[in-house]
């Protein structure tokens, strides 16, 4: 026996229309407003917890050596790459070698990242030894980028408080003030003060 489930069209208000073959009848206006309505500013129509409980639990318990062995490959990829730019070094191979060894400092810094939001394992330790050690490995400050990745998360997307993410027109608007209060007495656009 095959089971059919309705077409849901989240129409990103929280409203959701089903599609149930015609059993329902709906206002055709009403459905081609809401069809037609988008409203970015609304919650989406699912919980964070949801997303959660569809997660499977396997997926949630944290193996350290598992962890490890992918630290482990990825400083083999990573020495093997310095063993074939050594060995081939040739300009045809330099831009394939910057773009691979690129990739895998990358992926030492996710790594890392892991460590930093304590999801590579579960004692804090081997988080800080290991995100330590890579982080070193690619000239990141560990500790410091842990402490201010957790303001990150903690303010994301805050135009004042979030420490990684500030918009251009932001810094613009900064910049104009500095300007402005350091002796720059002409105009710019978009001053937030009075001009001397």
């Amino acid at each position: 026996m095959v089971v059919q489930e309705p077409n849901l069209l989240h129409v990103g208000n929280g409203d959701v229309l089903v599609d149930d073959g015609g059993r329902k009848q709906h206002n055709q206006e009403q459905e081609q407003e809401q069809q037609s309505y988008f409203d970015p500013s609304a919650p989406p129509p699912f919980k964070i917890a949801e997303i959660r409980a569809a997660i499977p639990k396997h997926c949630w318990i944290k193996n350290p050596w598992f962890s490890l062995c992918y630290v482990l490959r990825d400083l083999f990829i990573v020495t093997a790459l310095i063993a074939a730019a050594i060995h081939f070094n040739n300009w045809i191979f330099w831009p394939i070698y910057w773009i691979s060894q690129g990739t895998m400092f990358w992926a030492l810094f996710v790594l890392g990242h892991d460590c930093g939001h304590g999801s590579f394992s579960n004692s804090a330790i081997l988080n800080s030894v290991v995100g330590h050690f890579l982080h070193s490995s690619i000239l990141v400050p560990y500790h410091g980028w842990r402490i201010s990745h957790r303001t990150h998360h903690q303010n994301h997307g805050h135009v004042e408080k979030d420490e990684s993410w500030v918009p251009i027109f932001i810094m613009w608007l900064d910049f104009v003030t500095y300007m402005h209060h350091h002796g720059y007495n002409q105009k710019l656009p978009w001053y937030r003060g009075n001009v001397r």
